[in-house]
């Protein structure tokens, strides 16, 4: 299958006519891989609406939040969480994350800092009622 966007001289999906194309089949399935599949819809309307310029000025701040996430509270365990709420979190929500950790007492070890912000993210996602799990088929022996 080979993508009109390309051909068409396009930069994304969100610019073509005929989107969603049947290329989008399987991520309405509600399924994920080692990465979410929730947000190419709203990121592709998003990108529709407002541009690639804002669309990349957003992707840039979950970017800066995911890194300070890692370099100050990564546990070796907690990647693919933050991972996760960076991706899936609204950036409002995700800015005040990342007030929240200026509030961490940054002499506790590193596990008790992650736990402590795991937990206000966490508390956040359910407030939005975000799941921050990735959706996997369950494989059946």
């Amino acid at each position: 299958m080979t993508c009109c966007v390309s051909k068409r001289g396009m930069e994304t999906c969100a610019e073509c006519a005929e989107f969603p194309c049947n290329r989008f089949e399987k991520e309405g399935s509600g399924f994920d891989s080692f990465v979410t599949h929730r947000k190419v819809f709203p990121n592709l309307e998003s990108i529709k609406f407002s541009g690639i310029e804002q669309f990349m000025i957003q992707q840039r701040i979950r970017m800066a939040v995911l890194e300070d996430f890692l370099h100050r509270f990564d546990d070796g365990r907690s990647k693919s969480f933050y991972c996760l709420a960076c991706a899936l979190l609204p950036i409002d929500i995700l800015n005040d994350c990342r007030k929240y950790i200026d509030l961490i007492d940054e002499t506790a070890d590193v596990k008790e800092k992650c736990k402590i912000l795991k937990t206000y993210i966490q508390e956040m996602a359910d407030e939005l009622k975000i799941e921050l799990k990735l959706n996997n088929k369950k494989h059946y022996t």
